[in-house]
């Protein structure tokens, strides 16, 4: 069980200080399983105990706590089918959100870029589609949703399964009941990008009916089991479709989460998730772990064609001898500003009203007004007035002081470039920039004799198009999975979203997590018009989630800064491109469901091949082509001579675009008559020449005489995988007695290899802690780790899989303690030895260190093995082994692996 620490507090790869029972498990039972019975067995085995059943058709089993098993050992009882570490999970971490109470900006409307606006002009908004919302709960009181919660509202329904407690951070237990309230916001913000609907602001299917699932508490943890517990009461509900936007990294579909959520695919029901924020920071081959599931619809984010920005109002009047009726007495102007640009576009804390707008110069073209110390006897402001200037000339804080030594505490710069703040961090008051014609036609007001004033009420948003619109957002995570099976599937917009907030107002927040409700959205419009899994069967789910997946348009790709690449964004960071809700919607054209995973030259698979139905009344020509996008080498090769770690893949920020075609044999036309489904074949050869993990990725367009276009969405890696890693751990430059992994031994520092001192006696005490503690990195994530201990003599000719107690030499596997922040000292006050997690340890991350750093894994070892007894006194040898890309866990040279000899000496 391991946790990833928010964007918010930095990336953190270290093993999380969540407080929770190391032995938490789920396990699955075979069909026609007799549950009761099993549950009962299960219980009777010593510490067991039973924490949750499901019973659904989707998922038998339990998660129970198991202090003296392991996932092996309860894997190998007859009626258990899979056994699983519960690990936990969080929310899908985001920016700061920007605040405010209402909105006066009713052309505020993101749904340009996804088609959404054609289809609410066709009055298609979602009535009767049921959406379940995994997450931190809503606030249904909010006018925008409904305004109350029971079956006649918007919030029809829903469940809390964790109640306003701690849990699972600490000891404080869950507190469930049947009100879904929110306490943090985040449920409500995704709620309004699904079905909010006010005189100024639309939800994707503003008359979908929600069902909230609250699983956080006061803290950003949630377990394993929960999340679970709630795909399967939103499926028990009668659920359309389930969003959540919850993460935890790894990348595996046969991970219990993304299991799960394939079935509920397989059952009917669409499923969508976050893929994740960590693009900007950790590069390709890092996605969410519940988006990978086969079917479950990965999310990934493009920037919004609008902002929504805090705007203030600019009255101007004329003095009441001057009015006419040819001179209007008071005009009042909407306009944009932006205010501590390190906070996402926050509004001023302080709600002003009717304020007098003076400026320093009505020359508009003098950009150092401001940047000199004014001479003594310079008038003084009041600091009751909004002071004008024109930015520019020196840094906007010198001009801050400047102006704020002869009273100033407001004050406006505008720009005719760009519209981003600076204030001095020392500054008494606020500053904030406008647009350049906003700050002239104020000037210009007050040269023709007419008094300005400015209202900042906390309430103003003002649409503001992003010129940015439609590109990647330099925070959406990379796929692909660590198989290369093709995630993330489809974008949609997640950066600069206005939605809903808890007490009736409204904020800017970023993140995949806004992206997965809007293609949730999506996909409530069409059930909303042609009916759910109840109409159509189960088999709907997976083609609704194939339309959506198809529709998608093509995206630019853009570097980490933001520059343009001058081509498509890779497959591995926006999917199949930004998704289209007219297709989605219209189109008569259907797909098979198929994603053209190309693997890598090892294991290449060249033909590929599509179905194609044609719903409509008459008969349809279609022609095909394609469409790469940019290709990337993604590894830093081993270099003996490097300062960094080597292997590993690069971060967005080391990124280069090379342009890497393959060879794509299309087929001729084919005519299909109304009704009539047939297959296309495409055969690949992947582009020469490369190395280092080439990535190339791109479309099949899949074109109608009816004007109908659809994509699929094909990526491969130009080379041998598992030949160019070299192995899962990262080597060099460092001498052999260090190399990843490595044990470390000791009480204070310089620590002892275990080639220096290969034997210990387990003390943990404080100036005499005698037990092995294991670094590594891994350069590439690895369905299985292995940390086993065998006798002596082991040679790797006796490997068996898996390997069974007393048998060719094996003693068991060891036991972990995670050492918190890397922390120098087993404190007994504080920390349980008793808390340690078993290995063999499954679906781990990549977290070599890259561009922006990632954290190695550190395990203590205590002598505790995994059925929980001590090692005895003596002899040993150590394996410790993360399976390779594609290995079979049979074959010992599957395996990359550390192998150490050790004595384990009496305790004194």
């Amino acid at each position: 069980m391991r946790l990833l620490t928010t964007v918010l507090l930095g990336l953190s790869w270290a093993v999380s200080a969540i407080a929770q029972d190391s032995r938490r498990l789920i396990l699955e039972f075979e069909q026609g399983t007799d549950h009761s019975r099993l549950r009962s067995d299960l219980a009777s085995r010593k510490g067991v105990k039973i924490l949750q059943s499901f019973t659904s058709k989707v998922f038998s089993g339990v998660s129970l706590e198991a202090p003296f098993d392991s996932v092996e050992s309860l894997q190998a009882l007859p009626p258990v089918a899979r056994a699983w570490k519960a690990r936990t999970l969080q929310l899908e971490s985001q920016p700061s959100p920007a605040k405010a109470q209402a909105s006066s900006s009713p052309e505020y409307n993101i749904h340009g870029i996804t088609n959404v606006d054609r289809v609410h002009a066709l009055g298609i908004l979602g009535k009767g589609a049921k959406v379940g919302v995994i997450d931190t709960g809503v606030d249904y009181t909010h006018p925008a949703l409904g305004g109350c919660f029971g079956p006649e509202c918007k919030i029809a329904g829903g469940y809390d399964f964790i109640g306003n407690s701690s849990y699972p951070v600490g000891n404080e237990p869950p507190m469930p009941d049947n009100d879904p309230a929110d306490i943090r916001g985040h449920g409500t913000h995704v709620t309004g990008i699904i079905a909010g609907k006010s005189n100024f602001f639309t939800g994707v299917a503003p008359e979908a009916t929600i069902y909230a699932y609250k699983v956080f508490g006061t803290e950003n943890a949630v377990l394993e089991d929960d999340i679970i517990a709630a795909y399967l009461r939103a499926e028990q509900d009668g659920c359309d479709v389930i969003t959540a936007s919850i993460i935890n990294y790894s990348g595996w579909e046969d991970e219990p989460w993304a299991a799960v959520g394939t079935r509920l695919v397989e059952s009917g029901i669409i499923v969508v998730n976050a893929g994740g924020n960590y693009g900007a920071t950790a590069g390709p081959f890092l996605h969410s772990t519940g988006a990978s599931g086969k079917y479950v619809l990965s999310a990934a984010s493009i920037d919004a064609s609008q902002r929504a920005i805090p705007g203030f109002n600019a009255t101007s009047t004329l003095p009441n001898n001057q009015s006419s009726k040819k001179n209007t007495t008071t005009t009042t102007t909407t306009y944009p500003y932006y205010f501590d640009a390190f906070n996402n576009y926050r509004p001023w804390p302080t709600p002003m009203f009717n304020v007098p707008v003076v400026p320093i110069s009505l020359n508009t073209t003098d950009e150092n007004q401001g940047c000199e110390p004014f001479p003594e006897g310079t008038k003084n402001f009041t600091g009751a007035e909004v002071v004008l200037a024109r930015r520019g000339g020196c840094f906007d804080g010198d001009k801050q002081l400047n102006l704020e030594a002869i009273g100033a505490r407001y004050i406006l710069l505008y720009d005719p470039v760009e519209m981003s703040a600076s204030p001095a961090g020392n500054a008494i008051g606020l500053l904030a920039l406008i647009q350049w014609e906003a700050g002239v036609a104020m000037i210009g007001a007050i040269e023709a004799g007419r008094n300005v004033t400015a209202s900042f009420d906390l309430g103003t948003y003002v649409a503001f198009a992003d010129a940015a619109g439609g590109d990647p957002s330099s925070f959406t995570s990379w796929g692909a999975l660590p198989d290369l099976k093709i995630k993330p599937d489809i974008a949609a917009p997640g950066k600069n979203i206005l939605s809903t907030a808890i007490g009736g107002g409204y904020e800017t927040r970023d993140g995949t997590s806004q992206a997965a409700p809007y293609i949730a959205g999506i996909a409530a419009l069409w059930i909303g018009k042609y009916g759910g899994r109840s109409v159509h069967g189960p088999e709907f789910a997976k083609a609704l989630s194939a339309k959506i997946i198809q529709s998608g348009n093509p995206v630019p790709a853009v570097s980490y800064g933001g520059n343009p690449w001058g081509g498509l964004a890779s497959v591995l960071q926006v999917g199949n491109g930004v998704v289209d809700a007219i297709k989605v919607l219209t189109y008569n054209t259907t797909l098979s469901w198929v994603k053209f995973g190309l693997n890598d030259t090892a294991h290449f698979q060249p033909s590929q091949s599509v179905d194609i139905t044609n719903k409509g009344n008459t008969e349809v020509t279609y022609n095909f082509g394609f469409a790469p996008s940019l290709g990337f080498e993604l590894l830093i090769p081993f270099d003996s001579e490097a300062f960094d770690i080597t292997p590993r893949v690069k971060g967005y920020g080391e990124l280069q675009p090379v342009n890497m075609v393959p060879s794509v044999q299309v087929p001729g036309a084919l005519v299909i008559g109304p009704g009539e489904t047939k297959t296309a074949t495409f055969t690949f050869d992947y582009p020469k020449g490369f190395s280092n993990l080439p990535a190339y990725s791109g479309k099949i367009y899949i074109g109608g005489n009816n004007g109908e276009v659809l994509t699929v969405p094909y990526f491969g890696i130009a080379s041998d995988l598992r030949a160019e890693l070299g192995g899962i751990f990262p080597r060099g430059p460092l001498p052999p007695s260090v190399q990843w992994p490595r044990i470390w031994l000791g009480s204070e520092y310089p620590f002892a290899t275990i080639e220096e001192k290969p034997y210990f006696n387990f003390s943990l005490e404080d100036n005499a802690r005698d037990c092995p503690k294991l670094h590594t990195f891994y350069s590439w994530g690895t369905h299985e780790v292995r940390w086993d201990i065998f006798t002596p003599n082991y040679t790797e000719s006796q490997w068996t899989y898996p390997p069974m107690t007393g048998q060719n030499g094996y003693v068991g596997s060891a036991t972990y303690w995670p050492a918190r922040d890397h922390e120098e000292k087993f404190d007994p006050a504080t920390d349980d030895a008793n808390a340690t997690f078993p290995f063999p340890d499954f679906f781990q991350y990549r977290n070599a260190p890259g561009l922006f750093h990632g954290d190695f894994s550190e395990y203590w070892w205590f002598g505790k093995l995994a059925n929980g007894s001590q090692i005895a006194v003596g002899n040993y040898t150590m394996r410790y082994a993360a399976l390779v890309p594609f290995g079979d866990p049979a074959r010992s040279e599957d395996w990359d692996k550390r192998v150490w000899s050790f004595e384990v000496v009496p305790l004194v």
